[in-house]
């Protein structure tokens, strides 16, 4: 295992906000991995509780402080970008609370040995044990963008972005990650763009979890018709569209009016952006 760690270096990009139990979980994590991570680059998005003592993991953490929070997929092409300015080709992505188990890592790497692909685990939530993420569909027609629990997945056309491993020439090749959503969607249209570009999605079998917290309602309708314009889809742009809408009106009709309120609000904005 130390000989394969030498032949194939990689580099963890962690994206961290004001959760350090979270952030000191996924350390421990990553130290006791059979292919450890040989540089760890930790983007610190404005936190006010800040990331102390990191000296004591012995590992080699790179952390770089964003003075401002630009959200999610900027601290991931920071930590990316110096990653590769550093010499790496080889990435896996973490959110703060991620844990992955012992040989995960590994697996995910190997996969990107003789391949530039996106490779990804079975995301579980640590909250109700239950399986979350196995990969996404992006359904032109009807609107729908989700992910899928199911073992029997295939021509997926995204994974959650929580923990995602790819290459470096799948990261230039789509010009990183989308920063015009702040957060959320980023890994959609990330792993949508480099399908298009002729990229695998692979699942690999082995676990992850997290304690995911989706999109309100505002940023789920306003980030999937912001993705359906920037991929330049009329079809899918109408979908999207028109399934936030006729969504809209169900939530009001139903009385709940808060998140119809929030829906329509990220419906307005997602058209009127440009």
């Amino acid at each position: 295992m130390e000989k394969l760690h030498k032949i194939q270096p990689w580099a963890a990009c962690v994206v961290y906000y004001n959760d350090p139990n979270s952030l000191i979980q996924l350390l421990e994590c990553l130290k006791v991995q059979s292919l450890m991570p040989e540089s760890i680059y930790v983007v610190d998005n404005n936190s006010k509780f800040k990331i102390q003592n990191i000296e004591k993991f012995k590992l080699n953490i790179i952390l770089i402080n964003n003075l401002i929070n630009k959200g999610f997929a900027n601290a991931s092409n920071l930590a990316i970008k110096t990653a590769i300015r550093d010499g790496y080709e080889k990435f896996i992505l973490f959110s703060q609370d991620v844990i992955i188990e012992n040989h995960g890592c590994e697996h995910l790497v190997t996969e990107l040995i003789e391949k530039d692909q996106i490779c990804f685990p079975k995301m579980m939530n640590r909250t109700t044990n239950e399986v979350f993420s196995m990969g996404g569909y992006v359904k032109k027609f009807s609107g729908k963008i989700y992910l899928e629990n199911k073992n029997d997945s295939n021509n997926l056309d995204w994974a959650d972005g929580s923990c995602l491993a790819f290459t470096k020439n799948v990261f230039e090749s789509v010009n990183g990650f989308n920063e015009n959503y702040f957060m959320y969607f980023e890994d959609v249209d990330f792993c949508y763009k480099a399908k298009k570009a002729g990229f695998n999605l692979k699942f690999c079998p082995v676990i992850a979890s997290q304690k995911p917290n989706g999109p309100s309602a505002y940023l789920r309708s306003r980030n999937s018709i912001i993705f359906a314009k920037l991929n330049k889809d009329l079809i899918l742009y109408i979908s999207i569209v028109l399934r936030n809408l006729l969504g809209s009106v169900e939530l009001l009709v139903t009385f709940h009016f808060i998140d119809a309120r929030q829906r329509l609000k990220g419906l307005i904005e997602g058209i009127r952006f440009k």
